[in-house]
Parts: C-alpha cells; structure tokens; sequence
C-alpha cells in the first residue's frame, strides 16, 4: 500500500460510519409499503454535506432511489450499488433495542437493515466521501447507487434503473452481506406452481372419485426421492441447486373427495439453470408418475422467476483487485465466496460486466429480530471500497 492508499484508508473511521448507518436505521423503509423518501432524503443530504451531487431517480414518487456521482473524463462506470428498503420488524417486542434505534452496543449496530442492507449503503457512502475528500483524481466516474424496490423484487428500482440507462455500468459492486468476502456468483429463486386433477365423489363411496390429494401424493415422493437428489451441486462457491415444497392445497370438505391439488415449489437455481430446466424437470417427474399410476390432469404455473444469475469469473481484474485490498485491510487472505440468497445483481448479469457482491454483516442475520453489524466490519468494508476504487479507477 503507498502513501496515498495509506491516507486514504485510514480517513476512514468505523465510528463514522456507525453514525451514517445509524441515521439510515433511523429512517424506517420497509416493504410493504417500501417508501424510502425519508431515507433517500437521508442519502441525500450525507452526500450533498460532504460536497458530491447527487438526485433522486423514482419511477413512482414514494419509491426514490439516489445517484451520487464523482469522476469526470473518459474512462469506466464503476458503480456501487445497496438497497435502502428492508423488510418488516415483526414483534416489535422481541427485539432487545427498538429496530429503528440504530443502538451501538458492545461493538455492534443494531437495527433493521444493520445488515441487509443498510450497512452496505452505509459503507458504500463513507467510501465516497473518502474518496471525494482525498481529492485522488478518478479516470472515469465513481457512481454509488442507494436504490429502492429491492425487497420488492426491484421492478420499481434497479430494473427500471437500469432499463432507462440511469445506471449503465462496466464495473459493479452489489452491496449485500457477505461478512467483507468477495462474492462471485449467486442463486436465484423459481417458484412453480402444480396441480394434479381428480374427479370429485362423495367421500362414502370414494371409489367412485380419483383422489386429487393421493396423486400428489405420489408426485411429491417422486421430487423428494428422484429429483432432489440428481439436482447439481457442482458450483465451485455456491450450495447446491434446491427443491423445497413449501404449500400445499386440496379439498374443500371433509366428506368430499377432492377433485384438485397443488403444490408451490420454490427452486434455487446455480448459475446456468433457468425456468425452462426446472419446468422441463417438473415435466419429467409427472410423466414418471403417471407411467406408475395411469394418466390425470396436471398443470405447471411459473409464480416467480428472477430471472439469471451472476457468475463472475474469480480471474478477472475487478476481483483480483478486490481480494488484494481485502487482504490489505484485514491483514490475512480470505476466501472468495458465494452469495446464496440472491440479490440486484441479476438484473446486469447477462451485460457482460464484472459483477461482485461485498458488504459487511453476517447473512445469517438478514430479516431476523436483533439484526446488527459490528462496527469493526463497517470501517473494514468502506476501507476495501476506497483502496479497490483507487486502485481501479485512481490516476
């Protein structure tokens, strides 16, 4: 590390970036409804104070998100991008400190956000303000994006964003809890929905109807006993690919036999797996099923598909770049890692950029009661994003 990356790092105190995340704590942006005017104007008002222009984007009034921007000249986009939206609190009695507090304690931020992902947006923003104060001249533009809509899916945030070319990255840093490891790849969720058919009878003669409930039955036993266990697990960082039936409705009296079954079926998928492939499986396991027990009606629905998923390769300058400031500011080398939940990086994960997911918090601790992050992961992170930026972009 030179003298300029030296100072640059070190300007940046965990302390500091304790008090932004607490103020974004402080301003509640749960989904539903997901309004974040009060936290955009948090956004905002720290990035005009510390002399970087920024707007709000929205395509509906009550879901702004926030441009901050420096960098000017040729050169690439590299933008860090965190949702400013969360998800409920729930029981507000279990929490030890009230959600919306942002209450240091022991080292450690607590609130809902803290992690997911209002200590990414947190960080991201010390980055920026470390950079603009260093005055370090930037080949390119240095974006950070503090969007909404994320818990929502992102169809009201990043989606639009990036469909209306606000933001057009060559390079980017999805905020997301990744405990400050480099991320390189994620899984999607695919929820189907599946019906059997039967034929309804009353249910003292049973034999005159089709058992819509047994069907499925025998449809589940064949997803828990073939299908899941041929399903890939071949990703070098990622879990496996899974199957897990989560609902389940049939009949409408206690008397009747039913005449219909369904299932939802969530799927996540690695990286090169897509709707079509999980419905082509879903396929396969009723014609198994009805070459067993005789033909019936049947249906698959898609409920959700979110659509494919980052895979970065670990070679590329962005992530080599990343883990030796990592190793630089932790001071030993860390693993590059997988994101298992899923995040905004899907909606640029077929324009052919490097895309990394980086954040501090546990995800383990994402949408629980006493939601935190340690203080110690904030200044760590916000330093990793200042020494890649430089190194990437700096002059």
């Amino acid at each position: 590390m030179n003298e300029l990356e030296r100072k640059l790092t070190e300007s940046i105190e965990g302390s500091d970036v304790a008090a932004i995340l607490q103020k974004l704590i402080q301003a509640p942006s749960c989904y539903p409804p997901g309004n974040t005017v009060e936290v955009a104007d948090v956004c905002c008002r720290i990035l005009e104070e510390n002399g970087i222009p920024a707007r709000k984007e929205a395509l509906v009034p009550e879901l702004p998100s926030v441009i901050g921007e420096i960098g000017e000249g040729d050169g690439p986009v590299l933008v860090m991008h965190s949702h400013i939206d969360t998800v409920p609190v729930g029981d507000v009695s279990r929490w030890t400190y009230p959600p919306y507090s942002g209450t240091l304690a022991d080292g450690m931020i607590y609130g809902r956000g803290a992690g997911d992902c209002k200590g990414s947006t947190a960080v991201q923003l010390a980055a920026m303000i470390a950079l603009r104060k260093s005055g370090v001249p930037i080949r390119g533009k240095v974006q950070i994006a503090c969007v909404a809509d994320e818990e929502n899916c992102g169809a009201k945030g990043t989606k639009w964003l990036r469909e209306t070319g606000i933001l057009k990255p060559d390079i980017l840093i999805i905020g997301e809890q990744t405990e400050d490891k480099v991320a390189v790849a994620e899984r999607q969720a695919i929820w189907v929905k599946l019906t059997v058919q039967g034929k309804a009878s009353h249910a003292a003669i049973p034999w005159k109807g089709e058992n819509a409930i047994v069907r499925m039955g025998y449809v589940i036993k064949e997803i828990e006993e073939t299908l899941k266990p041929g399903l890939r697990h071949d990703h070098p960082y990622l879990p496996p690919s899974t199957v897990s039936i989560n609902m389940i409705s049939g009949g409408f009296k206690e008397n009747v036999v039913p005449e219909s079954c369904s299932i939802s079926i969530d799927r996540r998928v690695l990286p090169g797996e897509s709707a079509e492939s999980v419905f082509a499986e879903l396929e396969g396991v009723l014609a198994r099923v009805k070459g067993k027990i005789g033909d019936f009606p049947s249906k698959l629905e898609l409920i959700i598909d979110q659509g494919p998923s980052i895979d970065t390769d670990p070679e590329c300058g962005l992530v080599k770049v990343m883990q030796g400031s990592v190793q630089e500011i932790v001071g030993h080398e860390e693993k590059i890692v997988a994101y298992a939940q899923g995040s905004d990086a899907r909606w640029f994960a077929k324009d052919g950029i490097p895309v990394v997911i980086f954040g501090p918090s546990d995800p383990e601790v994402g949408h629980t009661v006493d939601e935190c992050c340690s203080v110690v992961q904030l200044e760590n992170a916000a330093r990793i994003l200042a020494l890649t930026v430089v190194r990437l972009l700096g002059v």
